[in-house]
C-alpha cells in the first residue's frame, strides 16, 4: 500500500450528509459513463441497496473493457477525482495484475473505495452489488454466475481452510504463556476466537470479512464468544479463554 501525505486543506469538522453522499455518487458515476474505456461501473457493498445507514461509505467497482487499458485509466482517475471532489487523503492499493484500488477520505469524513478491473477479469466478491452503467450488457451475467459458483465452492472450501491447521494455535497458546510471552499466547487466542467467529458466519450464512455482519449472528453465539476476551495478560484467565474459544471453535 501507498500513502500519500496526508493535506491540510479540510475545512470542516462535522460528518457528511446522506445528501453531500448521494451528490457526490451521482458526480462521479457522470463523470466515469463520460470515460469511453470505462465498460461499467458497480456500486457495490451497502450503497448498492440504498447505504445502510448515514456513515456508510461509497465502494465502487470501475470496469474497463478491455484489459491494457486498466492500468492507464487507474492512473488517470487518481487526479481526476482528486480535481473532482475535495480529496484529504488517498491510498493505493494493488491486489494483483489488472486489479488496482483507490482508498479516498473526502472532506466532510466521506470515505470512497474506487476500484479497477478489465471486463474479462470481473467476479463477484460481494453478495450486494448494482450496476450503475454498463455498456457491455455482460456485467450482469458475469456477476450473478460468478457468485453462484462462489458460493458453491467457498461454503466448503471455507470449513476446510479455517479447521485444518487449528491444532497449531490451540497448542500454543499454552507453549507461548510456559514460555512467559503472554502477549504472544493472546494473539493466537486472537486467531482462535476469529476463525470461531467465521466459522459461525459460515453456518448462518453471513459475512464476517473485516467482522462485517458478525454484529446480526444469533445473540446465544455472541455470548459465548464474549467470554473468551481477555482483558489481562494473567495466565489463568488466558487459558480459561482458550478452553471458551475452543469449545466455541468446534
Amino acid at each position: 500500500m501507498k500513502n500519500d501525505r496526508i493535506r491540510s486543506n479540510t475545512q470542516r469538522e462535522d460528518l457528511f450528509s446522506p445528501q453531500e453522499r448521494k451528490e457526490i455518487l451521482n458526480r462521479l458515476l457522470s463523470a466515469f459513463k463520460a470515460d469511453s474505456r470505462i465498460a461499467g461501473v458497480l456500486v457495490v457493498g451497502s450503497g448498492a441497496v440504498g447505504f445502510d445507514d448515514c456513515y456508510s461509505d461509497i465502494d465502487l467497482s470501475v470496469i474497463a473493457t478491455k484489459k491494457k487499458d486498466v492500468l492507464p485509466v487507474y492512473q488517470e482517475w487518481r487526479a481526476r477525482i482528486e480535481k473532482l471532489l475535495p480529496v484529504i487523503h488517498c491510498c493505493e492499493v494493488t491486489y494483483g495484475p489488472n486489479s488496482y484500488l483507490y482508498a479516498f477520505l473526502l472532506d466532510g469524513f466521506v470515505e470512497l473505495d474506487a476500484g479497477f478491473v478489465c471486463l474479462a477479469n470481473l467476479l463477484a466478491r460481494r453478495q450486494r452489488w448494482k450496476i450503475a452503467f454498463d455498456r457491455s450488457g455482460k456485467i450482469e451475467d458475469i456477476m450473478r454466475s460468478s457468485w453462484e459458483k462462489k458460493s458453491e465452492v467457498d461454503t466448503k472450501a471455507g470449513y476446510l481452510n479455517r479447521i485444518d491447521g487449528i491444532w497449531h494455535y490451540i497448542i500454543h497458546v499454552p507453549v507461548a504463556l510456559k514460555r512467559g510471552q503472554p502477549w504472544m499466547a493472546l494473539h493466537y487466542l486472537e486467531i482462535i476466537r476469529n476463525r470461531a467467529v467465521e466459522l459461525a458466519g459460515l453456518r448462518h450464512r453471513l459475512e464476517t470479512k473485516n467482522f462485517r455482519h458478525v454484529d446480526q449472528m444469533p445473540e446465544e453465539s455472541l455470548i459465548e464468544l464474549q467470554k473468551s476476551l481477555v482483558s489481562t495478560v494473567d495466565h489463568t484467565a488466558i487459558m480459561n479463554a482458550l478452553r471458551i474459544a475452543t469449545t466455541c471453535f468446534f
